[in-house]
């Protein structure tokens, strides 16, 4: 593909160290540093982590704030519901 590209200065500085470090030509020179070029090897680049946030049910106002107040009352209805099952026998 035939194209024309104005360069920045400190571009052409590396075009033409490039040029001089491998024997290159202008056009292989610009192709070999595009291809160094970061994200340049076809992979996509990775993406951030992301932590998506969803409802877990609870609806306010209720007494339970915390999962340590949840588990108390757990454990105080599994309590009461072994006396009752004893008091029956």
């Amino acid at each position: 593909m035939r194209t024309t590209v104005t360069l920045d200065p400190d571009v052409a500085a590396k075009v033409k160290a490039e040029m001089k470090k491998s024997d290159l030509t202008f056009k292989q020179a610009v192709n070999n540093l595009i291809r160094k070029a970061p994200n340049s090897n076809g992979k996509k680049p990775v993406n951030p982590f992301t932590k998506w946030a969803r409802p877990l049910g609870f609806k306010l106002g209720n007494e339970w704030n915390s999962a340590s107040k949840y588990l108390d009352k757990l454990d105080l209805e599994i309590f009461i519901e072994k006396q009752r099952r004893m008091d029956k026998q």
